[in-house]
């Protein structure tokens, strides 16, 4: 997605996607989400079996519930600085995924069941000092060794948040 489109002369920003803009197409292998786009909305990638690289721009705050729900092909996902919302079941049976990565510091909520049935899901990094909620089976069905990184002064804090959040292993470490 680019971050600008040329009509008739006229430049205009790429700011948005619509909700299921994408959803079950089985062709899509790699999407880079546009600079200035802010949410991917609900459903927006949802079904996208073959989608197996994200690039997601600076500019996104919000993941929507279910926007790449069961992207089987998803091997890992990696959020800009701006990431504040991860929604219920965003990217919940995507099987192939790995790793994730939050780089944001601001980061508050991770939906329910967000991560559920990532069963390859090994490995969350946040840098967050800000989460407030982890949903419901937030990690239902992920890899048996999970491990959460969190900043060091957030180690206590975060083991409670995520504990019983559907993984019986999750290891949330500094």
């Amino acid at each position: 997605m680019p971050a600008t489109v040329k009509v008739s002369g006229r430049t205009y920003k790429v700011t948005s996607i619509s909700s299921r803009a994408f959803a079950g197409n089985k062709k899509l292998k790699s999407v880079k989400i546009g600079a200035n786009v802010t949410a991917i909305p609900a459903g927006a990638f949802k079904g996208c079996t073959k989608l197996s690289k994200v690039t997601f721009g600076a500019a996104v705050k919000s993941v929507g519930s279910k926007a790449f729900y069961g992207c089987k092909s998803l091997k890992s996902v990696t959020l800009g600085k701006n990431a504040t919302f991860i929604g219920a079941s965003a990217f919940q049976n995507c099987a192939k995924l790995t790793k994730v990565t939050v780089k944001s510091a601001k980061l508050k909520t991770v939906g329910k069941s967000a991560f559920a049935g990532c069963k390859k899901l090994k490995s969350v990094s946040l840098k967050t000092t800000k989460l407030k909620s982890v949903g419901k089976n937030a990690l239902k069905g992920t890899a048996k060794k999970l491990a959460v990184k969190v900043p060091k002064s957030k180690v206590r804090a975060y083991q409670k948040l995520f504990k019983s959040k559907g993984s019986k292993t999750v290891r949330v470490t500094k």
